[in-house]
Parts: C-alpha cells; structure tokens; sequence
C-alpha cells in the first residue's frame, strides 16, 4: 500500500473491525397489519448495554385510529416469555425529513411493578424486541417497511 502523503509503499495498515450499525437482524424486512403484534426481531447479541442512548427509526406509516395509537416496542427474552417496556413511538415522532418516525431513549431492560419496595421485580435479559400496533383493540393497519435500532455516541 502507497502512502499517499509521502509516495513510501513501508506503511502501516491498522485493521479496524467494522460492525453493522443496525443493531436489528433482518430490519429490512416489514410488515403490513391491524394485528396488535406485528413483529418481532431478533436483537445482535452483546451489542446492548443498559443505561446507554440508543435510536429507533421506524420507516412506515402509523394508523390514527382509536385513542392514543402509537408503536409500542417491548423487550422479550430467548425463551419469548417475559416482556419489558422499552418505548413508545408517536405520531409526533415522525420526521418529515427523513420520512420515519424516530425516537432516542436510554435503554432499560428493567421493568418497574408498582410494588411496596419500589424496586424492579423483573429484568429481561433481551435478545428480541416486539413492535405493537397500539392500541391493542381497534387499530387499523399500520406498515413497518423497515426499523433500525442504533446505539447514539
């Protein structure tokens, strides 16, 4: 390799390792529905880290039917059987620039119960996130054509 600075082929390369920024497998791939569960997908694993800034970008149209509609995105773990909370996406979260709707959250993979204690009773060890189609009864069709998920720096 030249080095374009000094015309020397003695250079050094240093190799940086290159990872996709959508932290979603297959977030190509969409869906069209009235259904309240619309899709789950999988998560890359060891790419999420509690407490840090993260940014979903969901390309699609949201229905406007019924009361307070919106995306709903929970966690669930291998097994699929417990969910947490993780954020809701709003119509007012559409960005007319890119034409998606976008929402930066930190992530918290503990869901908090309104028990004596305060404390969380549960925490999900996630390697999926389901997308709702709120609310859960009533609600027309809502597209994902596709999602994005990215850690914010």
């Amino acid at each position: 390799i030249q080095n374009p600075s000094n015309g020397s082929s003695n250079s050094t390369v240093n190799w940086i390792k290159l990872e996709p920024k959508n932290i979603i497998y297959n977030g190509e791939s969409g869906v069209t529905t009235s259904n309240y569960e619309m899709r789950s997908y999988r998560l890359s694993p060891n790419r999420i880290q509690t407490g840090a800034r993260y940014k979903i970008t969901i390309y699609g149209a949201l229905h406007n039917s019924g009361t307070d509609p919106h995306f709903g995105i929970n966690l669930y773990d291998t097994a699929g059987n417990y969910h947490v909370p993780l954020v809701q996406v709003y119509p007012s979260d559409y960005n007319s620039t890119l034409g998606a709707y976008v929402k930066t959250f930190t992530w918290n993979n503990s869901y908090y119960y309104s028990d004596q204690s305060g404390r969380p009773t549960r925490t999900v060890d996630a390697d999926s996130i389901k997308v709702l189609n709120v609310p859960s009864t009533g609600a027309q069709s809502s597209t994902i054509a596709s999602i994005k998920l990215e850690k914010v720096t």
